[in-house]
This record gives C-alpha cells, sequence and structure tokens, in this order.
C-alpha cells in the first residue's frame, strides 16, 4: 500500500500530543509537510541521490546554438546526453560526453560534448541541427493534500519529526527543539541508508544546480 501525505500528518499530530487531529488537521500541517518535502529533495541532491530518473522528449538545437534553451517542467539536473541528426529515427541515437569545461574546438557536424554549469546544459556548438535527448533527475512532484503519495522510500520518518518540528517551531512550543533533532537523526539515516543502496553504482560530482545555486538555509 502507497504511502500518503495523510499518513506522515497523523504521525506528526501524535508526535504533538494530537492524537486525534483536533488541533493538528490536515489543512494545519500541509503547508509544514510541503516544507519538510523540500528539505528532503535538497538533501538528496546534496548527497547525490535520487528518486525519480526520466527521459525527455527531443529537443532540436540549431546550427550554431551553444545552449539548451529549454527544460522539461520537472527537470532537477541531467545524468546523460544522446544527439542525432534532425529528421533521423529513434535508432539512431548517439551517446554524447560530459566534460567539465568544454574543449576549445571550432564547430563539427556533431555536437560530441556538453557541460552542466551555471544552471545550464552547454555545447561548443554544431555545423547542422541536431536534436538532443536528456536522460535526467526529476524534482519530486508536489504534495498537494493529504491524498499525495509519498514518492520516496524511507522518508517516512524524517518527514514525520521534521512536519512536527517546523509547526513545534511556529508556536513556540517546548517539544520544538527535540523534535528538530530527532528529525536531523532520522535524515542521516535514510540518506545513509540510500547511500548504501548506491554503492555499487558509478558515482557522480554533486551537480551545480543544487551545489550552488539552491543551497538554502532551512527556515524554521
Amino acid at each position: 500500500m502507497a504511502l500518503l501525505a495523510s499518513d506522515v500528518m497523523i504521525r506528526a499530530a501524535t508526535l504533538l500530543n494530537d492524537n486525534a487531529q483536533t488541533t493538528f488537521t490536515y489543512a494545519v500541517l500541509l503547508p509544514k509537510l510541503q516544507v519538510a518535502w523540500e528539505d528532503l529533495q535538497v538533501a538528496m541532491a546534496e548527497n547525490g541521490i535520487s528518486a525519480i530518473e526520466k527521459k525527455s522528449t527531443s529537443a532540436t538545437v540549431t546550427a550554431g546554438t551553444k545552449s539548451l534553451a529549454s527544460y522539461p517542467a520537472d527537470f532537477l539536473y541531467p545524468i546523460d546526453l544522446y544527439e542525432r541528426v534532425t529528421g533521423t529515427t529513434d535508432d539512431d541515437w548517439v551517446p554524447m560526453k560530459e566534460r567539465e569545461f568544454l574543449p576549445t574546438r571550432v564547430q563539427r557536424d556533431w555536437m560530441q560534448d556538453w557541460s552542466w554549469g551555471g544552471d545550464a546544459i552547454s555545447f561548443v556548438g554544431c555545423t547542422r541541427s541536431i536534436d538532443i535527448l536528456i536522460n535526467y533527475f526529476a524534482t519530486l512532484p508536489a504534495l498537494s493534500g493529504e491524498n499525495s503519495s509519498i514518492a520516496v522510500q524511507g522518508a517516512y520518518n524524517y518527514l514525520a519529526y521534521r512536519t512536527a518540528a517546523i509547526q513545534a517551531a511556529i508556536l513556540k512550543n517546548d517539544l520544538a527543539q527535540t523534535l528538530g533533532e530527532e528529525a536531523e537523526k532520522k535524515l542521516e539515516s535514510f540518506i545513509n541508508t540510500r547511500a548504501k543502496q548506491n554503492q555499487a553504482l558509478p558515482v557522480r560530482r554533486k551537480p551545480f544546480r543544487y551545489g550552488v545555486m539552491l543551497r538554502r538555509k532551512r527556515r524554521f
């Protein structure tokens, strides 16, 4: 059975000594859970952990263009890129090579190389029109209500404690510090567990998008 936002909020209310949810209803707790959900996504990205991997639809890059103009709505950061000559078939995709710094060379009839930095995918450019396909990590789906699915396995306890801690902090409740400290422990356990699961996978450097652009202090 899928874990729902309601399951997390019921646990959070219990941690706040409101088993019946008389005070801490779904409507009250949902905005705090949304903050905890955002915090989880940042923590996952900063530790090289992602829950959702997708492929984009193909995008046409015209001759001479040196950066990708648009990205999927749920785009977080790229994993791999593929190219083909515009107008060819799905059997013609060729993998591109990621570079930390793009080579200095004249444009050719293939892109060949790509780089991720400054919140954008960049190229040396190409002498003809090329289609690009991105294999990417996607953002977590938004939590819009109590029936929203929690799409990250193993995050239940962290989300419950973090949600409760945020609510307690707003009310200046004495439980805030205890709940916050416990949330940190739950997050550390979650990250360690997911990291062990990924040990057999190739290590990827931390993405610029999160390492620089989206790092922030927690709001509560």
